[in-house]
């Protein structure tokens, strides 16, 4: 299940265990802990509740964006120990397409699989986002290395800059100049193009990247990416497609969703 933050972010996810003994009947543990160790490589003890006989869980609430991991420990009776991980989603980024879309494309009703479609649906955009840069609006910060006119960023498009500094200095705004395509910070001098101070990771740029309004070809290609995810984990090859899934043979872009994103493919992609 994917997990969200954000800023002010509330709520939790429950992280749950069973332990059970030698003949696999649910039974409690002798002293049982579990640790979360959190993106930054923080770790937090959880407070352990056994609601049950040999049933436990920890509420826990984020407060980073991130691939989180658990290691649940139990000592004494029936010992043994349990890692497992989850990822919280930065609940600022929208996905591209409502959940409510994809259920509508996928002809699907009711809520029972609503977490596993929002999974498949961020598996999809970060696929297509690899290929095209972000689809929706983000914040980002990157350092580059001077001694060049133009920098590349590496999550084209940009929209706007927000801030840019040269050996811990701002550069004005009038220093600078974004390209039409918003992949391109060029070092300007009045109308004249200049070179950025030479330097090792010296330039910083944050900027927000994305798209003011996502092409109707490439929320298709998610709809697609997702309907392909989602029918051939489940094996369904009845009436496929010639570029559909063949157990064994199975791919995960189908061409139908690279012919959708080719016109805004990045530069290099192959």
């Amino acid at each position: 299940m994917p997990v969200y933050a954000g800023g002010g972010v509330s709520g939790f996810v429950r992280l749950t265990l069973e332990v059970r003994n030698s003949g696999g009947t649910l039974a409690n543990g002798g002293a049982v802990t579990c640790t979360i160790i959190e993106p930054d490589g923080t770790s937090v003890a959880g407070s352990v509740v056994n609601d049950s006989t040999g049933s436990y869980y920890v509420d826990f609430s984020p407060d980073q964006v991130g691939a989180h991991g658990v290691q649940w420990v139990v000592t004494g009776a029936n010992a043994g120990t349990l890692e497992e991980s989850f990822s919280v989603d930065d609940i600022t980024i929208a996905p591209p397409v409502s959940l409510s879309t994809l259920k509508a494309h996928l002809n699907l009703t009711g809520t029972t699989n609503d977490d596993e479609l929002r999974s498949m649906l961020n598996a999809a955009t970060a696929a297509i986002e690899a290929r095209v840069g972000p689809l929706t609006r983000r914040p980002v910060t990157e350092v580059h290395n001077g001694g060049v006119s133009g920098i590349l960023l590496r999550q084209p498009p940009a929209l706007s800059i927000t801030s840019v500094t040269e050996n811990g200095s701002t550069v004005s705004a009038s220093g600078y100049t974004l390209s039409p395509g918003g992949g391109v910070v060029t070092r300007v001098n009045g109308y004249a193009r200049s070179v950025w101070t030479d330097g090792f990771n010296n330039v910083s740029i944050t900027y927000t990247a994305g798209r003011t309004s996502i092409p109707a070809d490439i929320r298709q290609a998610v709809l697609e990416l997702v309907r392909h995810l989602w029918t051939t984990q489940r094996g369904q090859q009845g009436n496929r497609r010639q570029d559909e899934f063949i157990a064994g043979q199975g791919y995960s872009l189908p061409n139908r969703v690279l012919e959708l994103i080719a016109p805004y493919e990045l530069p290099g992609i192959a």
